[in-house]
């Protein structure tokens, strides 16, 4: 909300956003009338807000060091592949004490496409040495289906109270 008034632009409706959260920021930014040449800008604000307001509260699910240690257990290699930036993926990692579970991470700006291309997942499976017959993706939103399967991933999508993809949405996206 605090960028849209800065920059003199219409919040978009909840429903608008939720259609457009996934792929990045920017591309939300653009389709509510920013000009290129504030996207730093907008950016910046958009992560001092984020980082001041929200970042701080951030929590992980109840299940998700229990699945995680399952998983390495099992013998899994484990990956976070996201569309948000380097600094914030290792801020999250840190904060959430995921470290020692975690094999492989890419960022958005390792790669020239973000999620729903499937660069990100390509690199991350390439990083690892793993065949992406041989792997599974998990993820909350459509934008995490198409590019598991475009990847040639077998697609799991996870419903999580709260998210801003429905249930629907992720069916309709056809995971695995």
């Amino acid at each position: 909300c605090e960028v849209f008034r800065k920059f003199g632009k219409k919040k978009p409706s909840f429903e608008e956003y939720r259609k457009l959260i996934g792929p990045n920021y920017w591309v939300i930014y653009e389709k509510h009338g920013f000009h290129p040449k504030d996207k730093a800008a907008a950016d910046a604000l958009f992560h001092g807000i984020f980082y001041s307001k929200r970042f701080r509260h951030l929590k992980l699910f109840r299940d998700a060091i229990p699945t995680l240690r399952r998983l390495k257990e099992k013998g899994f290699l484990v990956g976070i592949v996201t569309n948000q930036s380097r600094k914030s993926l290792d801020m999250y990692i840190t904060k959430c004490g995921l470290k020692k579970f975690i094999d492989v991470s890419v960022g958005r700006d390792e790669v020239k496409k973000q999620k729903p291309s499937a660069q990100c997942l390509i690199l991350a499976l390439k990083k690892v040495g793993v065949l992406p017959k041989n792997a599974f993706y998990v993820g909350d939103q459509t934008f995490d289906i198409q590019a598991a399967k475009s990847a040639g991933i077998f697609a799991v999508a996870i419903n999580r109270k709260g998210s801003y993809h429905t249930r629907k949405m992720l069916e309709r996206a056809g995971p695995d």
